[in-house]
């Protein structure tokens, strides 16, 4: 900040007196006016900034007077260097950030990424220390005898410019990735996630645009899963797809086509319901050897299934970062004057498996090697985890849709569903049953869910033990290899957790039902409720010592309308991912209530949600944008009235006496109309039989 327009050296020489103390106050007083101003003009609330600027305006001149007659300052250099205003505020504030950052670190927390932890930085050195320790993952470069750590960074980036400039990409910045950690408050005790900071590093260029190469690699592997299960009985293909998912959303779609099977209860529950499992440390636990090879097979078979010589890529970040080209080879491979990159096979190859060859990462001064698995934190990790595992799922289902097509029709899967897995496992021998074993499985299979270390199954009772490929059931190798770890993290039967969603089945009556007149079947359907984990209790103890952040503050530098649009955002969000009315109406009022308390307006937030309700009026089956809004309003009452926010509560219960006024009002204005139209056609009298 500038004080006044002259900047001028004070009447007494470049030392702190009166004049300049009173220069200083009239600066700050135009500038603490200013800013109620505008905030007052945002928030429509004329006044309501007034007694905050003003204790604001009291502090700053507080500090002013504290600042002791003959300092030395020179008010030049304040439009210039902002760090030079008010010398000795300024330097007790850098002091105490340097003393806090030689003692503590910050950390962002997982899940909850508005919020920091802070670390004791002996401990957080040892944490890292403990993991980097780790034998078969990582290795610490020596160096040549007499190298200190900076030098041997420098050879390592050195080494790894060549082998870009040889694949025809440029070098990035002269980094290697730093080895940070994340706070995990939703374990019991504490954890960490471990990431690899590669924003600006070496090899980012290339990182990029392998990961739009590998991006539109998975989009093009669904494809090539429906070649495999085409021609099987009861494997509807318009709903088939890899098992992995990229998105809460299209994870709801599969729930969808899982609830729309109309699978009978009693076969729901005799094959154990629902059940989830995690790979525990996936991306440090894939075997490097192992990895490039099914990359390289995946890549292989994509320009097979696509027709395709070259695949060209773009650091754009959008819907054309990535495409296939199935005509001639171009004359240029490489890179392009745009800055996009054209591969051919063994170029996007070479690429992929020199960016898993060179995965470094810097702690302590010291280069480590990561020789196992690949470092969470770079661009294609997702993708790389991803189509190593989709590799192993196809093959798999391969084995069993080869076997699948030779069932005859002697013995029908309906005939032992339930207790299929018994009957199978009873008898192992028996001529002509592993191909409906196989088809059995298939079946079981069929609506598995995979994002990226998490798996959801319904009805099958098959993954625990076709999990690894050293193992075999019924004659069929197993699904993923023996150095993974699959853990069940938890057999809900009737509710599970999977990503931000609770999953839950319930029994109803089947559509147009079948059975006989004295016996109603029962089939499954699945609904979803939000499921956020820093509501469990380990986050709860965290929260009731320092609040956990979720949305930003009205006063944070943001723009309006930026924050404003935190309530459309979750609501697009809840609408794609929550199959539940009330749930979705509780989400709503949650965030409403958050937001006001943060001091938003609630009329600001209000004005959006009739809107947004109107658009998508159906939701939710059988509802009108009506019964949602209510619903809304009335838990942004109930809610408010916890918290104490009288205002909200006032106006959350007068809209809803509008509401349903209005509402009253139109279902009586429709009774009328429909009224008048069946006494109009009383009045009219029919015409009378035309003669043949």
């Amino acid at each position: 900040m500038g004080f006044g327009t002259k900047h001028r050296l004070t009447p007494t020489g470049n030392v702190f007196d009166a004049d300049t103390a009173a220069e200083m106050k009239a600066a700050i007083d135009l500038a603490i006016a200013d800013y109620v101003r505008m905030w007052d003009i945002r928030l429509s609330n004329a006044g309501g900034m007034q007694s905050y600027g003003d204790s604001i305006k009291a502090a700053l001149h507080q500090a002013v007077d504290a600042i002791p007659d003959g300092t030395p300052v020179d008010t030049r250099l304040l439009r210039a260097d902002p760090s030079t205003s008010f010398p000795p505020v300024a330097r007790r504030l850098r002091t105490t950030a340097a003393l806090v950052q030689k003692e503590f670190v910050f950390s962002q927390v997982d899940k909850a990424a508005q919020n920091f932890a802070i670390y004791c930085r002996p401990y957080y050195v040892s944490v890292i220390a403990l993991d980097l320790a780790n034998p078969s993952v990582y290795r610490s470069l020596p160096g040549l005898p007499g190298q200190s750590g900076p030098e041997v960074e420098q050879a390592t980036i050195d080494t790894i410019a060549s082998g870009l400039q040889a694949l025809g990409f440029p070098p990035g910045s002269r980094h290697l990735p730093l080895y940070t950690l994340l706070a995990k408050f939703h374990k019991q005790p504490a954890g960490a996630r471990f990431l690899a900071s590669a924003a600006d590093v070496i090899t980012t260029p290339l990182a990029g645009h392998v990961n739009a190469l590998l991006s539109v690699t998975d989009a093009a592997v669904g494809h090539m899963w429906r070649l495999e299960l085409r021609g099987i009985q009861g494997i509807r293909l318009h709903d088939t797809r890899p098992w992995h998912v990229s998105s809460t959303t299209a994870a709801v779609q599969v729930l969808r086509s899982f609830s729309d099977v109309y699978m009978p209860w009693d076969q729901f529950a005799c094959t154990g319901g629902m059940q989830t499992f995690d790979f525990a440390r996936l991306y440090t636990s894939l075997p490097l050897t192992l990895l490039k090879f099914k990359l390289a097979e995946v890549l292989g078979d994509v320009f097979a299934a696509e027709g395709a010589t070259w695949v060209q890529t773009s650091p754009k970040n959008d819907f054309r970062s990535a495409w296939f080209g199935a005509h001639q080879p171009p004359s240029h491979t490489g890179l392009l004057p745009d800055g996009s990159f054209v591969w051919d096979l063994q170029t996007a190859t070479s690429a992929v498996h020199f960016l898993l060859d060179n995965s470094y990462v810097m702690f302590g001064g010291r280069v480590f090697w990561q020789k196992q698995g690949i470092p969470m934190g770079t661009n294609p990790a997702v993708h790389i985890a991803n189509l190593f595992l989709y590799q192993f799922e196809r093959e798999f289902v391969r084995q069993l849709a080869t076997q699948a097509r030779l069932a005859t029709h002697s013995l029908t899967v309906e005939q032992v569903a339930g207790k299929a897995a018994d009957f199978f496992a009873q008898h192992p021998h028996r001529p002509g049953l592993q191909p409906w074993a196989a088809l059995h499985i298939l079946r079981s299979m069929h609506f598995n869910i995979r994002y990226v270390d998490d798996i959801i199954t319904f009805a099958n009772p098959y993954l625990p033990a076709l999990a690894y490929t050293n193992s075999s059931w019924m004659g069929f190798t197993g699904i993923y290899p023996p150095q993974l770890d699959l853990q069940p993290a938890r057999e809900g039967y009737t509710s599970c957790s999977f990503l931000d969603i609770l999953v839950a089945a319930h029994r109803a009556p089947m559509p147009e039902s079948t059975a006989s007149k004295d016996e109603t079947l029962e089939v499954v359907r699945l609904s979803t409720t939000l499921y956020d984990k820093r509501r469990n209790p380990e986050f709860q103890t965290v929260h009731a010592q320092s609040p956990i952040v979720r949305f930003p503050h009205i006063l944070s530098g943001l723009m309006a309308t930026c924050k404003y649009a935190v309530l459309g955002a979750q609501f697009h969000r809840f609408r794609r991912i929550l199959t539940n009315r009330d749930n979705f109406a509780a989400e709503i009022g949650m965030v409403f209530v958050d937001l006001c308390s943060k001091g938003y307006l609630a009329t600001a937030l209000h004005s959006r949600l009739p809107t947004l309700l109107l658009r998508y009026p159906f939701m939710f089956p059988l509802t009108s944008a009506f019964e949602p809004h209510v619903l809304c309003l009335s838990t942004i009452a109930l809610l408010a009235a916890e918290r104490g926010l009288l205002h909200v509560v006032r106006y959350a219960e007068a809209q809803l006496q509008l509401l349903r006024t209005r509402n009253a009002t139109a279902a009586a204005h429709r009774r009328q109309r429909a009224a008048a139209r069946r006494r109009t056609a009383r009045a009219v009298p029919n015409p009378p039989p035309s003669s043949p």
